[in-house]
């Protein structure tokens, strides 16, 4: 009998003994498949919580904790190492949950702030997340970028901390984004996976040499949006950063934006998009 974390698997009848709850997210795939047919990731997480990995040790944060697991394999609260990946990470989502301190240098007054009811939604039985360094993964793709959320197989959240992104908003000024914002960005990404949200995968439109965009980003800009005005921050109203617009033509970086910068309104093709997330997603 082996153990996958959630299920067990019988090599001898070639069995599992408990259901795959995301099974019928890939059906696109194969209905014989098993965690997606990801050949590396051979976990079956158990759904709940959003976790940190930081030097091959799981670690969970919960209501604006963190734990570990304890020498008897339960969860006991933990203080991560000062100037770790763990910490960063950590004081990034407790800032989030609390409405306090972290990147932001704010002080705070708690309550029930956007960033916590956020956190809430992955605090249960069906929804979760792996953070990871992403400079500790062997492709430079994921090395390069300062934050990702991947859908296929196991759902990691990457986050590279050397990196900075600059974007854009009003009057024409960029601002040096927080790492709370991105992570707030690729969470965005992954409500609307686990929602299931039909027309995440449209696409939006493809930058010259680059990947194509989806629709989804306009959702994870908007959760970016939301955090960045519950800590009194500029919007970002375009989806390009700094560098994007020093490589970019005007027509490609015209074509990025979200609100209008005149009027601070959400253009009228991602309002119709928002509202559809919004029927289907518990957001405060």
């Amino acid at each position: 009998m082996y153990e996958y974390g959630a299920r067990n698997y019988d090599p001898s009848v070639g069995r599992f003994f408990n259901m795959d709850n995301y099974a019928e997210q890939y059906l696109d795939l194969t209905p014989y498949q098993y965690g997606a047919n990801n050949p590396v990731y051979f976990i079956d997480v158990n759904g709940d919580y959003i976790y940190i990995m930081d030097k091959g040790i799981r670690y969970k944060f919960d209501s604006g904790k963190l734990f570990a697991k304890d020498d008897e394999g339960n969860w006991a609260e933990h203080t991560p190492k000062a100037g770790s990946f763990l910490e960063q990470v950590y004081m990034e989502l407790k800032s989030m949950y609390e409405f306090s301190g972290g990147s932001t240098g704010r002080t705070g007054d708690g309550g029930n702030s956007f960033g916590k009811s956020l956190l809430t939604l992955f605090n249960n039985d069906k929804n979760n997340v792996d953070i990871w360094e992403s400079s500790k993964f062997p492709s430079s793709y994921f090395r390069d970028i300062m934050g990702f959320f991947n859908d296929k197989g196991k759902n990691l959240l990457l986050l590279n901390l050397n990196e900075k992104i600059e974007y854009y908003s009003y009057n024409n000024t960029f601002y040096t984004s927080d790492l709370m914002f991105i992570i707030g960005h690729e969470l965005g990404h992954a409500l609307s996976f686990y929602y299931g949200i039909k027309n995440r995968s449209d696409e939006w439109f493809t930058p010259p040499g680059h990947r194509a965009l989806k629709k989804d980003e306009f959702f994870a800009l908007f959760i970016e949006n939301q955090l960045l005005n519950q800590f009194n921050k500029p919007a970002r109203i375009n989806y390009f950063t700094k560098d994007d617009f020093n490589k970019f033509d005007q027509k490609t970086i015209d074509k990025g934006y979200i609100i209008n910068s005149e009027t601070g309104e959400y253009l009228k093709n991602v309002n119709k998009h928002l509202n559809d997330y919004k029927k289907s997603i518990p957001l405060n």
